[in-house]
């Protein structure tokens, strides 16, 4: 499990928007450090992707909701 808070800052011309988020992320392993590398890794991935999405929305629309946890 990865469990992060973070923001995202959009700043243009004529507004400035803040979101600040926090993400719960679990990722099933098996034994081993491999295996524990291995679900970390994909679990900042899927963090990665839900802050993408999260500054996709600001750009785009001003959609100021966070991802699902």
């Amino acid at each position: 499990m990865i469990e992060a808070s973070w923001c995202v800052h959009v700043s243009t011309g004529l507004c400035e928007v803040l979101l600040t988020c926090r993400s719960r992320v679990y990722e099933r392993v098996s034994a081993g450090y491999i295996a524990l590398v291995r679900g970390h890794q994909r679990a900042i991935i899927s963090l990665a992707d839900r802050i993408g999405v999260a500054t996709r929305g600001l750009a785009i629309d001003n959609t100021t909701a966070c991802p699902a946890t």
